[in-house]
């Protein structure tokens, strides 16, 4: 797969802006893009790693769009009210154009705190999987499936690893039925050599076993292993690892993909917080899944929940997997997910 160098993706703050930016104070920025270019419709609609999210109309184009108001912390004030965060998510949206990843249509200041406008979206899955009257068949798991995996790709291809892949950061319109990963709050670039990463990024449920065990070099497999926790959870409607602690959600992880040793996994045993676990063989993954799952669902889910991140498949490489490319059934096209609208204003539920 062909990288951009990691050099490609640094930036500088002026880069960053979709607006220009003459300065970093507040001041200045707000004086191109005013708070008041957007009418307020409906308050804190939904929170990210780092901000809250407000629903707002453009007054001149009369497009919906959420605004995301960054949190700013102790140590921004500090540095004049700047959000380091804000950033770093307006550098990847900026970064990474693609129809599957949430993407930055403006940003202003208000209050000395940076805003960033982008795409309304009605929902995301953890909605979606909570809405028992909606039906999901495999043709709808593929359809998703195959949108964040694009997505995921696309962040990939551009050194970035998202670390935070979960149902409530994948974002859907009900229109179109298109997926957007978003909130890139734990969002890092790859590539610095020897600078470590924290183990605390990704939610518990979906978190790596690598990063449950400590790990500070890592790479994007972890954001594969979300994918096949959250692919398992498309067909399942409930998390497949619901631990409540790292000792606990390692205990449930081996329990169902056995316990690792050097063999399965090389050099596990050197990671910062290693210690040996009861040993539990392998579940097959057609037990753990219902029967809505085909044998290519079984397939490439095992492969994306191998407990060595080494032999995990990448996101380009799942995307021409048997189970997308060949078999049966096809995925279905966006429009045609159960929670999109249809003609005369109504839901498909």
């Amino acid at each position: 797969m062909n990288h951009a160098s990691p050099v490609s993706v640094k930036m500088s703050i002026k880069q960053l802006s979709p607006v220009s930016f003459k300065a970093l104070s507040p001041a200045s920025v707000k004086s191109v893009s005013p708070a008041s270019k957007y009418e307020r419709l409906e308050s804190n609609i939904g929170e990210g790693t780092y901000g809250k999210v407000h629903k707002a109309r453009d007054t001149k184009t009369g497009r919906i769009v959420a605004i995301k108001k960054a949190k700013v912390s102790a140590q921004d004030r500090n540095m004049g009210g700047i959000s380091f965060t804000a950033l770093r998510e307006i550098k990847l949206m900026q970064a990474v154009r693609h129809p599957n990843v949430m993407g930055c249509l403006d940003v202003f200041a208000d209050g000395g705190v940076i805003h960033l406008v982008m795409e309304f979206m009605d929902s995301d899955l953890k909605q979606i999987l909570e809405d028992k009257s909606l039906s999901i068949d495999e043709t709808h798991v593929k359809c998703l499936a195959q949108q964040l995996l694009r997505g995921v790709a696309a962040l990939h291809s551009k050194w970035f690893v998202h670390r935070d892949i979960t149902p409530g950061n994948i974002l859907v319109s009900f229109r179109s039925g298109t997926a957007k990963l978003g909130d890139f709050g734990f969002a890092r670039t790859l590539g610095h050599k020897g600078r470590p990463l924290t183990p605390m990024c990704t939610t518990m449920w979906y978190r790596a076993p690598e990063l449950l065990y400590g790990a500070k070099f890592y790479g994007q497999a972890v954001d594969m292993w979300s994918t096949g926790c959250l692919m398992a959870e498309l067909y399942l409607r409930q998390a497949l690892f619901q631990g409540r602690g790292e000792f606990d959600m390692l205990t449930k992880v081996f329990e169902k993909r056995g316990t690792p040793n050097e063999e399965v996994w090389r050099d596990v045993s050197a990671l910062p917080t290693f210690v040996e676990f009861s040993q539990h063989p392998k579940v097959p993954i057609a037990t753990l899944l219902p029967s809505t799952c085909s044998d290519f669902g079984h397939a490439i889910i095992d492969r994306l929940l191998s407990l060595d991140p080494k032999t995990r498949p990448t996101a380009c490489e799942a995307l021409v997997h048997d189970y997308f490319a060949s078999a049966w059934p096809e995925p279905c096209e966006p429009h045609d997910l159960p929670f999109t609208w249809r003609e005369g204003g109504a839901a498909a539920l």
